[in-house]
């Protein structure tokens, strides 16, 4: 993976704005047909806001993500969508706020089971700038994108994508920015060509919006993760 890849995913530029605590609000199980509208979402942004003025970042970030990543590992796990409507806002602001949130949230989808631990993905959102976080992301991201040994577990990248779907579809717009963009990446990894559209859509709704320009970047060149260069030599060398 080329520097600039890795500069995204280590939110070297962006801010470390993550959540604190549990949300607040009525924020039940999903129903059919039901979304968090902007009124809540941005009833969360202010808990969360709070919450880091008088926690700190590190802690408050930890709370407010707990129990989302306990449902989304599960949800990997389990290969389902396993994340209820609170941590489907939660991940949602966390993500419009810190890249770090979206960065441990990737890395869990696409690298090995260490990306996935719970302390790994408190340690990538609590100090996401500190020297050894930022080392073991990078290590993770290597190891992944230059082995071709290391195929993405496609339920674990389907489970992770369908739940950020279930994001995209439950709340307002703009904070389907994210979400969009890490399916994008996932499909990038896996060499399926919806990349392109989901990418795209992401910069339709924001063209600053760095990960999704990163995927049509490497698509429009041709690269992809060693493991998708190997099919490709390996489907060449079988047609001469």
């Amino acid at each position: 993976m080329d520097e600039q890849q890795l500069d995204v995913l280590r939110d070297k530029n962006g801010q470390a704005i993550a959540q604190s605590g549990d949300p607040k609000t009525d924020l039940s199980p999903p129903t059919q047909g039901h979304v968090v509208d902007e009124e809540e979402m941005q009833e969360l942004m202010e808990q969360l806001r709070a919450q880091r003025r008088a926690h700190g970042m590190a802690i408050a970030d930890i709370q407010w993500v707990s129990t989302a990543f306990e449902q989304w590992r599960s949800g990997l796990t389990r290969h389902v969508q396993a994340l209820d409507r609170a941590s489907i806002a939660a991940l949602a602001v966390g993500m419009a706020q810190s890249l770090a949130v979206r960065d441990a949230l990737i890395v869990s989808m696409v690298a090995s089971k260490t990306a996935r631990l719970p302390n790994t993905m408190k340690r990538f959102v609590s100090r996401p700038h500190d020297s050894r976080n930022a080392r073991l992301m990078c290590h993770l991201l290597d190891e992944a994108f230059n082995s071709v040994e290391n195929k993405p577990d496609d339920e674990i990248c389907k489970a992770g994508m369908t739940m950020m779907d279930a994001i995209v579809d439950t709340v307002p717009e703009r904070y389907g920015v994210q979400p969009l963009a890490v399916v994008a990446y996932a499909l990038w990894w896996m060499q399926d060509e919806q990349a392109d559209s989901y990418a795209r859509h992401a910069l339709a709704l924001d063209p600053r919006c760095n990960l999704a320009s990163i995927v049509v970047q490497a698509l429009e060149h041709g690269i992809y993760p060693a493991w998708c260069r190997q099919k490709s030599e390996i489907q060449h060398g079988e047609t001469q």
